[in-house]
């Protein structure tokens, strides 16, 4: 894993869930046929555990569209997700749901059937304010999971998710008067992939025997980042426009540091990096987060994710997968 952009999350289960995240070390985030898996499992002292990975403070972005090709589990009591949250929940005068959520793809088990669900959370309309959005669901008509390509439109004025090639959105987010309360979607967000077990979500037994060895397991092919092309936000209509090249769109709106390296295969070890000016909520600036490297990032993040869990177990909404690319056509994080 490219720990420059990239985390672990072994913060506390939350939402009712009954696994606990652990890092690489005990076989739940691993390299396998190319692809990234994170796997839920019982290990050796009966334990479930999984993964989450995050990409705060190593990758935040503002805009864009996002691409994640992805086989999700359906398994009952199972929670795959891939996600985003805004950087801004670390401030203790926002936190969530004011920092906004984008929910690319959630699959809550088997509650909704062999369905992946889109959805977005903010002041107005989350599970904290009992007003949340009923959001957008696909079938996933396949007997057995199968390899599908998320997509996610993000403009200063609207929010769209799509799936594989469709060019109508599954759902989309507009609201007529935008405000802090309804679209706080104006400021950097940053990405995250988790498989959980039980929960809020699901709302349903776990099919525990799915977590015997070698357990379950959400592969990520990859994940990229594309910036907007010139002219889409001014769009009459929320169809994926036909001439729109996606793996030729334009460079990112914001300067990133360097260009940022794909996820897979695992890069040599990183050179520890200056550790930035300040370590504490968010007068950390872009930049710096950007630039973090497995020291500096380590350190900064030590503080901050006790907060981030704390936030995370208020909340009754969903536990919710970055690489990008600065060059014009998007880094690939592996191979099939």
């Amino acid at each position: 894993i490219d720990e420059s952009k990239w985390m672990h999350d072994n913060s506390p289960p939350e939402n009712g869930e009954e696994q606990d995240y652990v890092g690489p070390g005990r076989g739940t985030s691993r390299v396998a046929d190319g692809s990234l898996a994170l796997t839920a499992r019982r290990s050796a002292d009966g334990a479930v555990i999984s993964a989450r990975l995050t990409t705060l403070w190593r990758f935040n972005f503002t805009y864009g569209i996002v691409e994640a090709r992805m086989r999700a589990p359906l398994v009952a009591g199972l929670w795959p997700a891939f996600w985003m949250l805004g950087t801004d929940l670390l401030d203790p005068n926002t936190g969530w749901p004011a920092c906004g959520e984008i929910d690319v793809m959630e699959i809550f088990g088997t509650r909704r059937g062999a369905a992946s669900c889109s959805t977005v959370h903010n002041s107005r309309h989350s599970w904290g304010t009992l007003d949340p959005l009923e959001g957008g669901c696909f079938a996933l008509e396949e007997p057995e999971p199968a390899w599908h390509v998320w997509r996610l439109l993000w403009t200063p004025r609207r929010i769209a998710f799509f799936i594989d090639d469709g060019r109508t959105p599954i759902y989309s987010y507009s609201p007529a008067q935008r405000t802090a309360a309804n679209f706080p979607y104006t400021r950097p967000q940053y990405l995250i992939a988790n498989l959980a077990v039980g929960g809020d979500g699901p709302s349903q037994p776990v099919d525990f025997s799915a977590l015997d060895p070698p357990g379950t397991t959400l592969f990520l092919d990859y994940v990229r980042v594309y910036a907007l092309p010139d002219g889409l936000d001014e769009l009459a209509d929320m169809s994926w426009p036909n001439d729109v090249e996606r793996p030729t769109l334009s460079m990112p709106s914001q300067p990133l540091p360097s260009p940022l390296q794909p996820l897979l295969p695992p890069p040599p070890p990183p050179q520890p990096l200056s550790p930035p000016t300040t370590t504490t909520g968010l007068a950390v600036d872009p930049a710096s987060r950007l630039a973090l490297g497995a020291v500096g990032g380590a350190v900064a993040a030590l503080g901050a994710l006790g907060y981030f869990a704390r936030c995370r177990r208020r909340m009754r909404g969903y536990a919710r997968a970055v690489d990008s690319d600065a060059a014009h056509e998007a880094a690939r994080v592996a191979e099939p």
